[in-house]
């Protein structure tokens, strides 16, 4: 209905809506029915309008595990790459065919890395990441600032979104972290005088 479309700002920043789109509301189930049915051609689709079930990012996440424990990979090593790529130059892999319900749409970072990596993706993201960004690197007060609120948002990215699929974002973003580790307060310092 139209009520449901324009929302006001009481309604998005109320709980109930921000649990029915973080959490998936009572209709989860219904919509993972409907999502396979397409999948699988139960439900014909209007040509002109591609439907598509976009189920909640908390939910996929609690979906990772069962979607790759009966792969070659299990946990530990996830289905393999490249499952997301594939469907217009290069065909789809099997996975992506058989779990496409749960592929498509929007993806937190963490479902992306999980998927295709297993355990071991995100414990050479989450290593990495500290090694490069944290381990051994001395800053001042407002380098701790910014570290701080950069983390953040990677953190938030993990359960959000997958920005970290993006060449340009990606630029953006760890150039901060570069020129962070990088900057020396005393040479600035040295500089000026």
């Amino acid at each position: 209905t139209i009520d449901d479309t324009f929302k006001t700002e009481y309604d998005v920043l109320s709980w109930e809506y921000l649990s029915e789109y973080i959490f998936s509301g009572d209709d989860l189930d219904d919509r993972i029915e409907l999502a396979l049915d397409l999948q699988e051609g139960v439900v014909e689709q209007d040509p002109d309008y591609n439907l598509i079930v976009d189920i909640e990012r908390v939910a996929k996440i609690n979906f990772m595990p069962d979607l790759v424990e009966k792969t070659r990979g299990g946990i530990f090593f996830g289905a393999g790459l490249g499952h997301f790529k594939g469907g217009t130059t290069v065909a789809e892999t099997q996975f992506m065919r058989t779990n496409k319900w749960i592929l498509i749409g929007t993806r937190p970072w963490i479902f992306t890395v999980f998927i295709q990596l297993g355990v071991s993706g995100l414990l050479w993201f989450f290593g990495s990441f500290y090694f490069d960004c944290f381990y051994k690197v001395k800053r001042n007060g407002k380098q701790n600032r910014l570290y701080f609120l950069l983390t953040v948002c990677m953190l938030l990215m993990l359960v959000y979104n997958e920005a970290f699929r993006y060449y340009y974002f990606c630029i953006v973003y760890f150039y901060l972290y570069l020129a962070i580790k990088l900057y020396k307060p005393t040479d600035a310092k040295r500089l000026t005088a």
